[in-house]
């Protein structure tokens, strides 16, 4: 669980958790679950989700005991009640569903950078996208900017008012906890690290922008019962682009269900494809992914069927960490993919005529039920 001092202590007092069935623990992610509870800890935070607050008291009095030392007069934490904050993520909770947000981390990001107060000439309602219509190929096309390290760099760093890695990790954190819309910018950006050009500095403050005119956006679980101890909250007003095919839908809440997609040979410098791919349980995202493939497919079946590859393995990792948190998946877990070709070459299961060329690594998506 790690080197902290507490690190010892949480695994020595988590077999005496006196409950009704035997406590896991699952050391890679820190978490402790049992039933309907489950504790997760980063360093000295800790959060729990449980059924009844007097649940929650009950574990965090336990605990702080066991972690105070006899120089203590109280224990080293704070209960602090319903949970409305955690890491850098916002919690709100509401009678009907969970929301997480980052809106107090990108106040914190913006304010670090002097950019919390909007232009006079930006509006709230335009919310655009995280990068302009043209800015990937002119991202590709402009020539590489001064090497880290460099005289040239750091006058350029200066110019611009920011550090480029800086605010790239900082862009990274907003979309790896709940902003899964910024997920294909950050990871185009980055390519550029190494040696950035004032405009791949432009994009990535622009992001930044996207992110101030957008913060309160983040990931709506529902809940699956009305809680009316808790504030109504505000429904979704979401109008689907009519022009588009229908959305798949979901046939129980509690049914994991994966999205996938691939972009083929949209990086310019060595024609790689993009995969890209969500999962949703109750309604929102539980886990996403955007990432540049490590082989260049052909064809475009071929870039969506590695794509498939990558959500399929994600889709057997989740199976297993819902079953350990008493969520078990009784059905098989439906992954949609919008390529007919790739759709049809996976439900083969075995190689055609059309996919001879594809690795034959990639064919352990059909190995799996």
């Amino acid at each position: 669980m790690g080197s902290d001092p507490y690190s010892w202590k949480i695994r020595k007092l988590t077999p005496r958790m006196a409950y009704d069935v035997e406590l896991t623990v699952r050391r890679d992610h820190k978490i402790i679950s049992r039933d309907a509870k489950s504790i997760i800890r980063q360093v000295d935070d800790f959060a729990l989700a449980c059924r009844r607050e007097s649940t929650a008291k009950a574990v965090y009095d336990f605990i702080g005991k066991a972690l105070q030392q006899p120089n203590e007069a109280q224990p080293p934490f704070t209960y602090l009640g319903l949970l409305s904050d955690y890491n850098g993520v916002d919690v709100h909770q509401t009678a009907d569903y969970i929301e997480l947000t980052s809106a107090g981390y990108i106040d914190r990001l913006l304010r670090s950078h002097g950019w919390d107060t909007p232009s006079p000439h930006e509006s709230s309602d335009d919310r655009s996208a995280p990068l302009p219509v043209d800015a990937v190929d002119r991202l590709y096309q402009s020539p590489a900017g001064p090497s880290e390290g460099s005289p040239e760099h750091a006058d350029l760093c200066a110019s611009q008012g920011f550090s480029y890695r800086t605010l790239l990790g900082e862009l990274l954190y907003a979309y790896i906890t709940c902003r899964p819309d910024i997920g294909y910018a950050v990871v185009t950006l980055s390519k550029f690290a190494s040696a950035p050009h004032a405009y791949h500095y432009s994009c990535l403050k622009g992001v930044a922008r996207y992110l101030r005119r957008t913060k309160h956006w983040g990931i709506r679980f529902a809940r699956r019962t009305h809680d009316p101890s808790l504030s109504p909250g505000t429904p979704h007003n979401l109008s689907l682009d009519p022009s588009l095919p229908p959305f798949p839908s979901i046939p129980s809440p509690l049914q994991l269900t994966g999205y996938v997609d691939a972009a083929h040979a949209n990086d310019l410098r060595n024609r790689r494809s993009t995969t890209s791919y969500a999962f949703v349980l109750n309604g929102g995202a539980i886990a996403y992914r955007s990432k540049t493939q490590t082989v260049t497919a052909t064809s475009s079946t071929e870039a969506e069927f590695i794509a498939a590859v990558s959500a399929a393995k994600t889709a057997k990792y989740l199976r297993a960490v819902l079953h350990e948190l008493s969520f078990p998946q009784l059905s098989p877990t439906p992954i949609h993919i919008d390529n007919v070709s790739a759709i049809q070459i996976i439900n083969a299961r075995k190689p055609t005529e059309r996919s001879r060329h594809i690795d034959i690594q990639a064919f352990a998506i059909q190995e799996g039920g």
